[in-house]
Order: structure tokens, then C-alpha cells, then sequence
């Protein structure tokens, strides 16, 4: 399947608006993937900080929500996180504990509408290949980053290596540490990359 044909399969945002903020077709695939397997994560860590009352890491959250959902197209998502920033910041008890699990449910909806986006479904032919030695690089900079606790940057560099076009075994490889990196799971992201690299 070709990308432009995947892309119009795609439920729940405006194509056009996402090809606009992204500038290509292939940075709005991979923003696309990428937004898909925050949701899990994400959407737990809000309705956790709601709960909580936690209103500083609530407002935090639905503020990246906010961004990546407009970066992609999906506007009316991205409207309704808006607002609970706007909520988040006045500390707006009421209205997060009332508006919040609409929220969610959209935004978990877009696991489905994402579900084209999946890595199988994609021919990535159009992808530049990596070398043995940049793969390695990267790797070895995502081990450094983990045994830091510096999550985020590990993820970066993890996210970059979306941009080439990877083997079976490097595309498994990379699914199962990106996995492991969301959930802050240090022992296991590093005995699988050592794993790998031994292997």
C-alpha cells in the first residue's frame, strides 16, 4: 500500500490541515504512529493527574495534547484540550472532573481511527536505509540516555530512527524498546538492547 492511499484511510482528522502542519506526507505518517502510541500512556497519566487533583501535571498533558493533536488535523480534539488547559491553569475543578472523561474517550478513539497507521501497513520503501554503524550509534546513545533516567531524549533519538527504513528484526526490536522506554522500564530496555547488541 502506498502512503497517499494508508493516509486516506485514516478516520478522525482533516488530511488536508495535517499535510499543512506537517509539510509532508511522510513527517504526517510518522507524526500519525507516533500519536497513536502516546494514547495509552498519556491518556492514563491524565485521568491519574484529574483524579489527583493534580492540576500542574494535568494542565501539562492536555497541553501536548493540545499540540499534537493539531499538528495531525484533529481539530476537535485538539479544541477540547484547549479549553482544559484553560481549566487546568484557573484550577477549574468542576469543569476538568466534568469535561474530562469526554476528553478521553476521544482521544482513545483515535487508537481505531489510527489503526491503518499500524507498522505493518505501510510500505516504507521510500525511506532512506540506515547503515549498520548508525543504528549502532543510536542505540548505544539510547543506552547512555536510559541509564540516566533520561527518558525523553531516549525517546528522541528512538523516534528519529522512524525516519529509515528498518529490517523485521530492527522494526521488533525498536517496537519492543519503545515500549519499554514509556513505561520507564530501565532494567528492561537495557537488558534488551545489550541482548541485542550481543546477539
Amino acid at each position: 500500500m502506498s502512503l497517499t492511499e494508508l493516509l486516506h484511510k485514516i478516520g478522525g482528522i482533516d488530511l488536508d490541515k495535517g499535510l499543512t502542519n506537517c509539510g509532508s506526507e511522510e513527517v504526517l505518517a510518522e507524526s500519525l504512529k507516533m500519536f497513536r502510541e502516546d494514547i495509552q500512556g498519556k491518556s492514563e497519566k491524565i485521568e491519574k493527574f484529574a483524579a489527583e487533583k493534580d492540576f500542574r501535571n494535568y494542565t501539562i498533558l492536555v497541553h501536548g495534547l493540545k499540540g499534537s493533536s493539531r499538528l495531525i488535523g484533529a481539530s476537535e480534539l485538539s479544541e477540547k484540550a484547549r479549553f482544559l488547559e484553560e481549566c487546568g491553569d484557573k484550577a477549574d475543578e468542576k469543569s476538568i472532573e466534568e469535561l474530562t472523561p469526554g476528553l478521553l474517550k476521544d482521544y482513545r478513539a483515535y487508537e481505531e481511527y489510527l489503526a491503518p497507521m499500524a507498522e505493518d501497513e505501510l510500505d516504507d520503501s521510500f525511506k532512506e536505509e540506515i547503515t549498520d554503524e548508525e543504528f549502532a550509534e543510536a542505540i548505544t546513545a539510547i543506552d547512555e540516555f536510559i541509564s540516566m533516567y533520561d527518558y525523553d531524549s531516549a525517546g528522541s533519538v528512538l523516534d528519529s530512527l522512524r525516519n529509515y527504513r528498518l529490517d523485521g528484526d530492527r522494526k521488533r526490536f525498536t517496537s519492543d524498546l519503545a515500549g519499554m522506554i514509556r513505561s520507564g522500564d530501565q532494567v528492561s530496555a537495557r537488558r534488551l538492547i545489550k541482548d541485542y547488541i550481543n546477539g
